[in-house]
This record gives C-alpha cells, sequence and structure tokens, in this order.
C-alpha cells in the first residue's frame, strides 16, 4: 500500500507566540472545480498575526491551523471543471475567504467609508491596509485623511499621507477586534466605536478589520458580540460597509 504524500508546512497548534515546521498531508482533488497549488512562497495576513497571538486556535494540538494562506506558487493538479488554469500557470492566491466564485476588489478599501472629493476621512490603523486606504483615498480626491494609530513609530509612514489627529466626513476601520484603547489594553470594539464618534452625519463608516463571530473574553470582548452605540449610529444617519469583498462573479 503507497504511503500518503506529505508536504512541509508552517503550523500553529495552540500555544500563543510560538510555531512549528511539520509534516501535513498533500492536498488531493475533492470537487470538479478544484485546482491544487504547489506554494512557492507566502505573505503575511492579519489573520496570520491573530493566529500567532492565539485569539484563533484549532480544535486540538493534534490538528493544528497550517499557516500562510496568501500564497503565490504553481498550478500542479486541476480537476475536470477547471478550463481557465493549466497545470504549470504562475498564479497568486491574495485570499481564503470566499463564496462560490466571488474576487476581492482593490478598490474595496479606498470605497468603504463613501470616500468622496473634497471631504476629510479617517482611518483607524496605519498598517500596509491603513496606509494604502489613506494613500489610495487621497489619490480619489479627498480634502485631507487623518490617520490613527497607538504606534508611534507608524506616524512618520501616516505623515506623508497627511497625517492629522481629529475626524471626518467618512472613517475606515483597517483594524479589526484586536484593537486598543487608549491606555493599550485590548478592547475589541473600541475602533467601531471611536469611527461611530468622529464621523459626522451622513457621513459613512466602512470596516474592513475582521471581527469574527467569536472574540475570546481575554481579548477585551464579549462572546458572539461586539458593542456598538447603535443610538449615534442612527442619529447621525451613518452608512455602513463591511466585509473584504463587494462584487460576485458568476463562472
Amino acid at each position: 500500500m503507497a504511503l500518503a504524500r506529505t508536504m512541509r508546512a508552517l503550523l500553529f497548534s495552540g500555544i500563543p507566540f510560538e510555531r512549528s515546521v511539520g509534516d501535513m498531508s498533500v492536498p488531493t482533488i475533492q470537487e470538479s472545480t478544484d485546482a491544487i497549488v504547489r506554494v512557492t512562497a507566502s505573505a503575511l495576513c492579519g489573520s496570520d498575526f491573530h493566529i500567532y497571538r492565539g485569539t484563533r486556535v484549532p480544535q486540538a494540538p493534534s490538528d493544528p491551523i497550517v499557516v500562510g494562506h496568501e500564497v503565490m506558487g504553481m498550478i500542479s493538479e486541476i480537476s475536470s471543471g477547471v478550463n481557465f488554469l493549466s497545470v504549470g500557470n504562475s498564479v497568486v492566491i491574495p485570499d481564503r475567504i470566499d463564496d462560490g466564485h466571488l474576487l476581492p476588489e482593490p478598490e474595496t478599501y479606498t470605497t468603504y467609508g463613501s470616500a468622496q472629493l473634497g471631504v476629510a476621512k479617517a482611518i483607524f490603523g496605519a498598517g500596509p491596509v491603513g496606509l494604502l486606504s489613506a494613500y489610495s483615498t487621497i489619490l480619489r480626491g479627498a480634502s485631507s485623511v487623518y490617520s490613527v494609530d497607538s504606534v508611534p513609530a507608524l506616524g512618520p509612514g501616516a505623515t506623508n499621507f497627511g497625517h492629522e489627529p481629529g475626524g471626518g466626513k467618512c472613517s475606515v476601520d483597517c483594524v479589526g477586534y484586536e484593537a486598543v484603547n487608549a491606555s493599550l489594553s485590548p478592547e475589541s470594539d473600541i475602533v467601531l466605536c471611536n469611527m461611530i464618534e468622529v464621523t459626522s452625519v451622513n457621513g459613512g463608516v466602512g470596516v474592513a478589520g475582521v471581527y469574527p463571530s467569536t472574540v475570546y473574553s481575554d481579548q477585551g470582548g464579549r462572546p458572539d458580540a461586539f458593542a456598538m452605540p447603535v443610538g449615534d449610529l442612527w442619529t447621525k444617519a451613518l452608512r455602513v460597509r463591511t466585509a473584504p469583498f463587494i462584487r460576485s462573479h458568476e463562472p
């Protein structure tokens, strides 16, 4: 009997801040629309940091989470229903969140919060997503962009894109549930509350940061719930957009 094929993978077994390299089974074709990619490089996603910090854990140490889902590689195998890829093609996989044939759109974060010409916009988070959102917003004609972050070292990068204290007509959450408050203590819904507070009447609020269905109590939030000042949201007549995808592409 032939032995199962294995591959090397970066694994998280449930201990915060610890990862290991181990052997995992090579994936196999399951559906007619499947394609298997031999990974040659992997990028870091914010979700990888959630796993690294232990806010997402495997069901059991014997069933670790394979880390690294935004990858580049080559198609090694395709199923019968795949007609737009061939074995040997180089591909980029930007994310694993999908629903059928949903594709991420590059302008998604830019349009969150209803960015308009000549209006100010507040971007919470000055990491890669936040800085790109700030820069893209300026390219789209915003009068000013306010970059909000608790990490002083990110200030110079944000300054290049119009870093100022304050709020705006629109706001975008580029942080997610691992946010911290003014005391630098974990408070999972603080950015949501702050966005609603600083966004002006008839403005827009966009949530690009990740908010899973369950947040552990040691992250400063309640399981399966995030506190939001719904009364202020309603009183200000704010528009809200969420999720990382905005368009569905049918096969």
